[in-house]
């Protein structure tokens, strides 16, 4: 994601992309942890079975959207 909107912006667009980006990040990780703590104190292992299924749903999304992604994206030289 950081590769497009590299390629994409404008040098005097990019700190505000990358802080909105950061902000995102943060509020999603500070959720994501009190649902999971949460879930960890009803039932631990039905936490670890769901963070599991979250990778592997995430890494097929990431096997089938890489194909209509854009060529000059992917190229990590």
């Amino acid at each position: 994601m950081t590769i497009y909107l590299q390629k994409e912006a404008t040098v005097d667009e990019l700190p505000k992309i990358y802080g909105a980006q950061q902000t995102i990040i943060s509020l999603f990780f500070g959720l994501s942890t009190l649902v999971f703590g949460a879930i960890a104190e009803w039932n631990v292992q039905f936490a670890f079975y769901l963070a599991g299924g979250l990778l592997a749903l995430s890494s097929v999304y990431l096997i089938f959207s890489r194909s209509r992604l854009n060529k000059r994206y992917l190229d990590v030289s």
